[in-house]
């Protein structure tokens, strides 16, 4: 099961890649200008995407933990401290100040 999920994790990852390359070839063969948007650091995307995660994470563990809080309240630390795993990535990797993408 989990070497399933692998699998369909690193083949999405490598069509993604492989997509993103033939178009920036035909661009390339056919005169058209490259946007920059398509060489954006990945490091900045991963600095989004981890204050995101963290966010989201954080939320999800609070809400656990509300709506179990006479059961299992302790299941909602999981994902709440993971959040907070995620958020201190963040400021310690250094986030960006402008990016081009707001989403």
């Amino acid at each position: 099961m989990v070497a399933t999920v692998v699998w369909l994790v690193f083949s999405a990852r490598e069509r993604h890649l492989r997509i993103t390359h033939e178009t920036i070839r035909m661009m390339i063969e056919k005169g058209q200008p490259v946007p920059p948007e398509l060489f954006l650091d990945p490091k900045i995307v991963k600095s989004r995407n981890d204050m995101r995660k963290g966010v989201l994470l954080i939320a999800a563990g609070v809400s656990i933990a509300l709506a179990f809080h006479n059961v299992a309240w302790r299941l909602g630390l999981i994902p709440l401290f993971v959040g907070v795993g995620y958020l201190i990535i963040w400021r310690i990797q250094g986030h960006p100040k402008n990016t081009s993408n707001p989403s």
